[in-house]
């Protein structure tokens, strides 16, 4: 059966303001980040007002998880304005501390609506042949096939079954999509054999989208050094339209030799 990311993502309320996230991945081989942050959004969601809409999301990675088992968030309420509130979440599995996640709320407002970056020019996704994805619910279709990348840094994706116009499951299904591949190969090649984990990643979303349309992610790679790299994302609609910016900074070792 085709997988709902609405499963994936959806949290129960246990108590005021904690809730259990009780989806798993037994052939993942580490709990997925960009599903622990769509979850901590979800579970913060529900300690706002309706009229909210997601604006950014921070995340540390402070531990790895367990993809067998439950997720505990605790959502702590920071700050509640007329156009503004803040929460941050904490993700736990029994008593280890897996991240740590902010997540900022605002009121839409009207005024300037401006736009620098432009979406490259890449074939449609329909023309495009699916690929294999560790993020379940979602459909993956990689624009350019490149000879030794282990994850490719332009891509479409949308989920494997219809979303609808939800604003705030949109918000949480995009922050869970945000932590897919890498704009890192465009900077060195390297295989599954290095070691990779992410330390912390950002999500600003600009604009509204429907992901049921497909969006484009175009990762950019920017740095490596001292064991750290860093890459910024750009997420557009299939009009061209910038919805979303991601930056990420990972740990990256290469693999040693002999």
């Amino acid at each position: 059966m085709t997988p709902d990311v609405r499963e994936i993502l959806a949290v129960r309320q246990t108590d005021p303001d904690h809730f259990i996230a009780e989806y798993t991945a037994p052939s993942a081989r580490s709990l997925n980040g960009g599903q622990t942050a769509g979850q901590a959004l979800n579970a913060a969601f529900s300690t706002v007002p309706e009229h909210l809409e997601a604006h950014s999301v921070h995340v540390h990675f402070i531990a790895a998880g367990d993809p067998l088992s439950p997720v505990e968030y605790q959502v702590h309420r920071d700050r509640d304005s007329r156009a503004f509130s803040t929460r941050h979440v904490t993700a736990h599995q029994g008593d280890r501390l897996i991240a740590r996640i902010t997540a900022s709320f605002h009121a839409p407002e009207g005024g300037h609506d401006v736009q620098v970056p432009t979406a490259p020019k890449v074939a449609a996704p329909d023309s495009c042949a699916p690929v294999p994805s560790h993020f379940a619910g979602m459909d993956v279709r990689v624009t350019e096939r490149n000879a030794g990348y282990v994850y490719e840094p332009r891509l479409w994706a949308k989920p494997l079954r219809e979303l609808g116009a939800d604003k705030r499951w949109n918000a949480c299904v995009l922050v869970y999509l945000s932590d897919l591949h890498s704009g890192l190969p465009t900077l060195v090649p390297f295989t599954d054999d290095d070691f990779q984990t992410s330390l912390d990643h950002a999500v600003w979303l600009h604009r509204p989208f429907l992901m049921d349309d497909w969006v484009l992610m175009d990762h950019i790679g920017a740095t490596i050094a001292d064991g750290r790299s860093w890459y910024r994302s750009e997420i557009f609609d299939r009009q061209g339209v910038l919805v979303a910016t991601c930056a990420q900074e990972m740990l990256l070792r290469p693999a040693r030799l002999g």
